[in-house]
């Protein structure tokens, strides 16, 4: 088993970190993309790291640009840039493995989505409470009036989790050019995994996803929010998500 911690460039010329973690003769990797506020250490992508480790699928784990250790400002990147550094990261490990797959978490949802709609190198995609649409979640938090006081002011406070942020108008006018048509383009294997307890990213978006993904699966589970906080909801998060990919990953050998 082999961990390397590694850096490289998006096209903005900001330097982002990663930590690719690859098992004794493993071919396949899972690039892993985290939430807003999160980073590549963040619990869920460690735990599910761990997982695919002990099944001989190896990790690219890495923190988009104004996260972790990363270059950059958290406030300052849009989508379109969270994609730039998906980019960056597919085409750093793709030489190395025969198959490539994609994970994404909340507003990693959102960007992976995005991204495997236009990559046809992407084989596999799953996904943990995925942000589907900002456009849909903006209007339900804060409503048009919040909107428009968005664009005069410049900037709104964002809250996710226990962190707060204040971000630019720029990301609501990016995050217009992502949404539910983009999704209808993708025809590869797509699992959701989504609590209908969730208080930050409602599984009704989940709901929508699905019926625009040609090979889409969504497993609800119950009682369980956006954190995944209780172990149980946790644990089995974790396990369906890996088991998953292996069982995939034998279909398509």
């Amino acid at each position: 088993m082999k961990i390397e911690k590694v850096y490289f460039e998006n096209s903005r010329g900001q330097k982002l970190c990663g930590i690719l973690s690859v098992p004794e003769f493993s071919r396949t990797v899972v690039v892993m993309c985290h939430g807003f506020g999160s980073n590549k250490d963040a619990t869920s992508c460690k735990v599910l790291s761990e997982e695919l480790n002990k099944n001989g699928i190896s990790t690219f784990r890495f923190d988009f640009s104004g996260r972790g250790e990363s270059e950059g400002n958290i406030e300052e990147t849009t989508i379109s840039d969270a994609i730039d550094d998906l980019k960056s990261a597919v085409n750093f490990v793709y030489e190395m493995f025969d198959k490539l797959f994609l994970y994404g978490s909340s507003f990693g949802g959102i960007v992976s989505l995005s991204y495997t709609s236009r990559d046809e190198r992407v084989l596999l995609l799953a996904l943990k409470s995925p942000l589907s649409s900002y456009v849909e979640k903006f209007e339900s938090d804060v409503g048009d009036e919040g909107i428009k006081k968005w664009k005069n002011e410049g900037f709104i406070e964002y809250v996710t989790g226990d962190k707060k942020y204040k971000i630019p108008y720029k990301f609501y006018e990016d995050s217009i050019k992502y949404n539910y048509l983009f999704y209808d383009y993708i025809k590869i294997p797509v699992l959701v995994v989504h609590g209908n307890k969730d208080e930050e990213v409602t599984v009704n978006q989940s709901l929508e996803l699905v019926k625009h993904l040609k090979a889409g699966k969504l497993e609800i589970v119950k009682g369980a929010d956006h954190q995944y906080t209780e172990k149980r909801h946790f644990d089995k998060m974790v396990k369906t998500i890996s088991s998953w990919f292996v069982e995939q990953l034998k279909n398509i050998e």
